[in-house]
């Protein structure tokens, strides 16, 4: 037998949570349970066919008659966990190739879009914690060439505490975080109307995990 290679544990008194983070199923065990399974952990070929725990174990695919093979990963664990958990959308029938995908990743977004906003969007932030922006400058007369900036561009962890101009500001974030207006016919018909705003990098996730950015600077 073997224990499958895509769980973690939670501890969650008074019981023991264990995540397939692949399939995103959750299963709450109880001191029995937790101990059974730390039993076959250290020992799988302790199986019992015929204790109930054990059949359980086996159906829920915490344990299975055959090893699973898996990539080499060169990172930390949780980087693992986190690409591997969130790599693809969880669904009861799986699709089988990248038409199946695309059919059933856009069905999902509209779904997600029939969902009503989250309320936290629909508040109205006071005028005072408002800073006004001045229309960010023309990509025209940005003239550094993309190698250059890649070259001179990084990470401080000591900064000059030098104040930068409003306009410089407002530039960074519409190249990083806005709708970018020089976008807006980058788009199909077969994307949903309301996910056609483009910003320069990709979303962090699915729409469910989808970052909201308003930045409106002034005409």
């Amino acid at each position: 037998m073997h224990i499958n290679p895509n769980l973690f544990i939670i501890a969650r008194p008074p019981n023991q949570i264990v995540w397939n983070y692949k399939t995103h199923t959750q299963y709450e065990l109880n001191i029995h349970y937790a101990k059974r399974l730390s039993e076959l952990i250290y020992n799988p070929n302790s199986f019992d066919a015929d204790a109930s725990m054990d059949a359980e174990f086996l159906a829920s695919g915490i344990i299975s008659t055959s090893k699973q093979t898996t990539s080499t990963w060169k990172w930390d664990e949780l980087s693992k966990i986190f690409h591997i958990g969130t790599k693809d959308i969880p669904c009861e029938h799986e699709p089988q190739d990248i038409e199946e995908w695309s059919v059933h990743y856009l069905e999902h977004c509209n779904e997600i879009l029939k969902k009503p906003a989250p309320d936290f969007l629909s508040e109205k932030c006071s005028p005072l914690d408002l800073i006004p922006l001045p229309p960010p400058l023309l990509t025209g007369s940005l003239e550094m060439p993309l190698a250059q900036s890649l070259i001179s561009r990084k990470t401080c962890r000591s900064f000059t505490e030098d104040e930068i101009c409003l306009s410089h500001a407002s530039t960074l974030l519409y190249l990083s975080l806005g709708y970018l207006k020089e976008r807006e016919q980058d788009a199909d018909e077969t994307i949903p109307e309301t996910l056609r705003s483009r910003r320069s990098s990709p979303s962090g996730g699915g729409p469910e995990r989808m970052r909201w950015f308003y930045l409106c600077p002034s005409d």
